[in-house]
C-alpha cells in the first residue's frame, strides 16, 4: 500500500513538471511580400499579408513605422488593408505612401484588427527603403 502511494505521488508531480502544450496563435498575420521605394517625394509601401491566424480579421490595419540608421521612429501612419475581412489562410493586398522623411532608412510595420487590438505580425522587419 505504501508503494502504491508513494508511486502515485512521484507519478502526480511529474506531470506537473511538464511544459504544457503551446497553444497556436488565434489571432496572427505575416506578411509575404514586401517593398518600399522613394518617388516624388513620398515612401511608397506594398505588400502582401496573409492571415495564419485561426480567427477571421475584420477591418485589419497597418501600422508603418518610419525608422532611421538608428531605428529609432521618425514617424508613423496607419492604413487598412484592401479586403474588409480576411479569413484565415487568406491573402490580400496593402498600399500605402507616406510623405518622404529624409532621414528615414528602414521600414517596419505592425498590425490590429477592429475586433482584436493586438494581431501577432510575422516577418514585421525592419525593411531597407530602396
Amino acid at each position: 500500500m505504501r508503494l502504491f502511494l508513494a508511486l502515485l505521488l512521484v507519478a502526480a508531480f511529474s506531470l506537473l513538471g511538464q511544459p504544457q502544450a503551446k497553444q497556436p496563435p488565434q489571432n496572427r498575420v505575416e506578411i509575404t511580400e514586401l517593398s518600399s521605394n522613394r518617388s516624388q517625394g513620398k515612401i511608397n509601401v506594398d505588400g502582401r499579408v496573409k492571415n495564419t491566424g485561426l480567427r477571421p480579421l475584420a477591418k485589419l490595419v497597418i501600422q508603418v513605422d518610419l525608422l532611421d540608421t538608428d531605428r529609432k521612429i521618425i514617424s508613423t501612419r496607419h492604413g487598412p488593408v484592401e479586403e474588409e475581412m480576411l479569413q484565415p489562410d487568406q491573402e490580400c493586398e496593402f498600399h500605402f505612401y507616406v510623405p518622404d522623411q529624409p532621414r528615414a532608412a528602414l521600414v517596419r510595420l505592425g498590425a490590429e484588427s477592429a475586433k482584436y487590438d493586438y494581431v501577432e505580425l510575422v516577418k514585421r522587419g525592419p525593411y531597407p527603403i530602396e
